[in-house]
C-alpha cells in the first residue's frame, strides 16, 4: 500500500512531533511562587529617583555651559 519511503517518512515525521510536544511538557513546570517577604517594587523607585535626579543635573549642566558660551560670544 505504502512505499517504504513513506512509511520511513511518516515514521520520522510521528517521532519529531513526538518529541516536541514532549519536550513542550517537560520544560513547562508549576509557576514558582514569590516570597511573601520580598517587595514587588524591588527598589525601582529608588532608580528612577537617581534618574530623575541624574537628568535635573545634566540639564543643569547643560543651562551653565550654554550660558557661559553666550556671555563669551557677547
Amino acid at each position: 500500500m505504502f512505499s517504504v519511503k513513506i512509511k520511513k517518512h511518516i515514521q520520522i515525521s510521528y517521532i519529531i512531533t513526538c518529541m516536541v510536544l514532549l519536550a513542550n511538557t517537560a520544560i513547562a513546570g508549576p509557576p514558582i511562587p514569590p516570597d511573601p517577604g520580598v517587595p514587588v517594587d524591588g527598589g525601582l523607585s529608588i532608580l528612577i529617583a537617581a534618574g530623575v535626579g541624574y537628568g535635573v543635573n545634566k540639564l543643569r549642566k547643560h543651562a551653565n555651559n550654554k550660558s557661559a558660551k553666550d556671555e563669551e560670544v557677547s
